[in-house]
């Protein structure tokens, strides 16, 4: 295993886990919890009339029933300067498959791994325009994206076993699953 995989991994539990405590905590103190200004733009940024509540991590508002992971979006995979607290993404993982291909060795295929996330940090920062006085096209930075469990698994195990691209959402994009792409039919369809 990479060391850099080693430590972003340990890093992402670490912010599960004090995402998870500091939520525990918040919502032990007060029976109900009232949304942050952060939280109530992310809801009306989604087209949700009702903000999404969110538990407030440090300067980071992780919306109700999701996990805060952290994932290092390298220089190959990310969407340039356009990428912002608030927008949604859809990963891509690219592994190795159980197939042969026709000369006998492994070949990789891509699929996608989670169809729409929302990004609530970026680096260190929570807002566009901590955002924008920082990044550049050729920023390496870690995203931070609000997920389910399920999906938290999924990323992780993304992680460990295959190579994460992101793609930028516009707000009507609906991205089906589907078989992908391998290396014997990456040219499939094309004209």
């Amino acid at each position: 295993m990479k060391t850099k995989t080693r430590y972003l991994l340990i890093a992402a539990i670490i912010a599960g886990v004090v995402a998870f405590l500091v939520f525990r905590a918040s919502s032990q103190s007060s029976p109900t919890a009232q949304p942050t200004a952060a939280a109530s733009n992310l809801g009306m940024q989604s087209g949700n009339p009702q903000p999404a509540l969110a538990a407030a991590v440090g300067p980071l508002s992780v919306p109700s029933g999701k996990i805060a992971m952290s994932v290092d979006l390298s220089d190959a995979a990310h969407v340039g300067s356009f990428l912002r607290p608030g927008s949604y993404i859809t990963v891509f993982d690219t592994v190795i498959s159980v197939s042969l291909g026709a000369n006998g060795l492994p070949i990789k295929e891509t699929r996608v791994l989670l169809t729409k996330v929302q990004v609530i940090g970026i680096g260190g920062y929570t807002t566009a325009k901590e955002v924008d006085a920082v990044i550049t096209d050729a920023t390496k930075f870690i995203v931070t994206v609000a997920v389910t469990q399920n999906e938290a698994e999924r990323l992780v195990h993304g992680i460990q076993s295959g190579s994460l691209y992101f793609g930028l959402l516009s707000g009507d994009t609906k991205v089906v699953p589907d078989a992908g792409v391998n290396d014997g039919t990456i040219f499939s369809g094309v004209n």
